[in-house]
């Protein structure tokens, strides 16, 4: 087998792809090792360089990205979810499961529609400064929540409002 030596490490290889990045048909003379430094360290001395390329790149090809992402969110919807919250697959449907389908705080089913018409998923609730997931929640108990900041005031802020509430609709 034919063999190729790196022009930046020199070190020798053999001249296939598994090797060193193809250009115009030919082998690039640094293998991919070198050529993944060389490009790390090009990106940080030019990362507004990059910004700005990639800004430019979303403006002109924006329907496609926005088509393609839309395409990939109907294929993927629990991909999605997991990935954001870290869970395993299947995890957020055995939650669903073990509430019944319904919202944990208000015992509901989701009303909210999507602007495609369709009924939404029920939220993951989490606690933004731990991650850890408490529950599923409606819509509204959701955003209940995250209005009233219960993580960054700890449950003294949704106890005020309780007791804030009690305490008007008694007089």
């Amino acid at each position: 087998m034919a063999t190729k030596t790196c022009t930046k490490c020199r070190t020798n290889y053999p001249a296939t792809r598994d090797y060193f990045y193809r250009h115009r048909g030919n082998l690039r003379p640094e293998c991919k090792k070198c050529s993944g430094k060389r490009f790390r360290q090009w990106c940080l001395k030019n990362s507004e360089k990059r910004k700005e390329y990639h800004r430019k790149y979303r403006l002109k090809h924006k329907k496609q990205i926005q088509e393609h992402n839309n395409q990939y969110r109907q294929q993927n919807p629990d991909r999605l979810r997991n990935k954001a919250h870290n869970l395993a697959e299947g995890e957020y449907q055995q939650m669903l499961k073990q509430q019944n389908g319904v919202c944990a705080i208000c015992g509901l089913i989701e009303t909210v529609k999507t602007h495609e018409g369709k009924v939404r998923s029920l939220s993951i609730d989490h606690n933004h400064i731990t991650g850890k997931i408490r529950g599923l929640l409606c819509n509204k108990c959701n955003n209940g929540i995250g209005k009233l900041s219960v993580d960054e005031h700890g449950t003294e802020l949704l106890c005020s409002a309780i007791s804030y509430i009690r305490n008007t609709d008694e007089k």
